[in-house]
């Protein structure tokens, strides 16, 4: 393998390993999308779990807050009737209704700032991924373009050399050569008949027989008869 044949496979070899890294450039950012709408499906899920355990929660708030009201008014009545330990009792069991009311208001307040945040989360997540798709997009139809125009460039560089086409030039030049000796030739050919044509009619030999024939006759030269 000569200097040339080696440089020229060692810059092929380079241009491969480009072209293979663009590759995978384009294939990991396809894979990076694809995780991401992976994971928010994850995420998705869990927030909507979170939801449905805080509808219970809001769902068992309002049951305690109705718990709370009704033993207010039954304690008030025990005590319109002078029922000092009803009273008592009552009043007792609206404060641990009460506790407990205070606790499912505060979880339920808890998961609604949660959920909130979640699903902005979310939707920004979504958003970037959006983008992302759609730069992808923009971006690989802009790598396909250079590839296309890097393949333009290395035929463009191949026509000028020992390509089909380059034969096609040689073909030319050789109808041309071709051409030019055929109307040497014929140039040739045709001045040699006039030629001889000229000598056969002017000639110092034209008419020798002739003028011979007329001699021994007693004619003068010239006359055929």
């Amino acid at each position: 393998m000569g200097l040339f044949s080696g440089l020229k496979n060692f810059f092929r070899g380079q241009a491969d390993k480009a072209s293979e890294a663009l590759e995978d450039v384009e294939r990991d950012s396809k894979f990076a999308i694809e995780d991401s709408k992976t994971q928010v499906a994850g995420f998705q899920s869990k927030i909507a779990t979170i939801m449905a355990a805080n509808k219970i929660a809001l769902r068992k708030r309002n049951e305690a807050e109705e718990e709370v009201a009704k033993l207010q008014r039954m304690a008030e009545r025990a005590g319109s009737d002078g029922d000092a330990d009803a009273t008592r009792a009552l009043v007792e069991k609206k404060s641990a209704a009460q506790r407990n009311l205070d606790t499912l208001t505060n979880q339920v307040t808890a998961n609604e700032k949660i959920i909130k945040q979640l699903r902005g989360q979310l939707d920004g997540t979504r958003t970037k991924i959006a983008n992302a798709e759609s730069n992808r997009g923009r971006l690989v139809a802009q790598l396909e373009g250079a590839k296309i125009r890097k393949e333009m460039a290395a035929a463009s560089s191949q026509f000028a050399g020992s390509s089909p086409l380059a034969s096609l030039d040689k073909l030319q030049t050789a109808v041309e050569e071709a051409e030019a000796d055929a109307e040497v030739t014929e140039e040739l050919v045709g001045a040699e008949d006039t030629s001889s044509a000229l000598t056969e009619k002017y000639g110092d030999d034209a008419n020798a027989e002739d003028d011979e024939i007329a001699r021994l006759l007693g004619k003068p030269t010239g006359t055929s008869s």
